[in-house]
Formats: C-alpha cells, sequence, structure tokens
C-alpha cells in the first residue's frame, strides 16, 4: 500500500516524466527502422565496452593475487633462512619494499621481478 501511494505522489508530481518517456516510445516506434538500429548498435558498442572494461579489471585483479604471492612467498622464505617470523622481516625490510613500491608504482610486472630477484624466487 506504501508503494502504491508513494508511486501515486511521484506521478502526482512528476506527471511530466512518465508522459514524456511514453512519448519517446511512441516515437520511436513511429520512426523508421534506420533509427532504431543505429540506437541497437550504440547499446551493442556500450555492452562490448563495457564488458571489455569488466575482463580488464579481472584481468588486473588476478595479476594482483600472483603479485601479493609471490610478495608473500618471498617474505616467508626470508623468514625461513634467517629464523624469524613474517612480522619481524616486514618490520626490518619495510624501508627497503617501500621504496622498491614507489619505484615501480604502475608498473606491477617490474616490482615483481625485482623481489623475485632479490629473494630468489621465480615467477
Amino acid at each position: 500500500m506504501l508503494v502504491l501511494k508513494r508511486a501515486w505522489i511521484f506521478i502526482k508530481n512528476y506527471w511530466w516524466f512518465p508522459i514524456g518517456a511514453l512519448s519517446f516510445i511512441i516515437w520511436m516506434c513511429a520512426r523508421n527502422n534506420h533509427n532504431k538500429s543505429d540506437i541497437v548498435d550504440l547499446l551493442k558498442a556500450s555492452k562490448a565496452k563495457a564488458d571489455e572494461e569488466l575482463t580488464a579489471a579481472k584481468n588486473a585483479f588476478e595479476e594482483e593475487k600472483k603479485i601479493n604471492k609471490a610478495y608473500n612467498d618471498a617474505l616467508k622464505k626470508v623468514a625461513e633462512e634467517e629464523k624469524k617470523s613474517v612480522r619481524e622481516i616486514k618490520k626490518t625490510h619495510k624501508k627497503e619494499l617501500m621504496e622498491t613500491a614507489k619505484r615501480n608504482r604502475g608498473d606491477k610486472e617490474k616490482m615483481a621481478k625485482e623481489l623475485a630477484e632479490r629473494y630468489g624466487l621465480k615467477l
């Protein structure tokens, strides 16, 4: 009931919006098929672009996971070699790691390669 009241208040105050939307739909149906195909092509292109952006974001996330795994493996290896905990190593090597991160900001592959070379890991 509350939804119906809200809908009625919306229609009463913004009556021009539903009428405009309905008029646009009728106008689009009355137009020739060439305009419809242009709009459909535009929608398909925007959907393709959105899909492309989603796959790029997914690939970036997977790459970031690999880099984090390489970083954690490097920390564990150093911890085993020095017989210290990972937390202690993070504290002692924090400055080096921050400098490496700042130098390679934006280039994740270069950062992963540098960390792998420094700690003797394979990419």
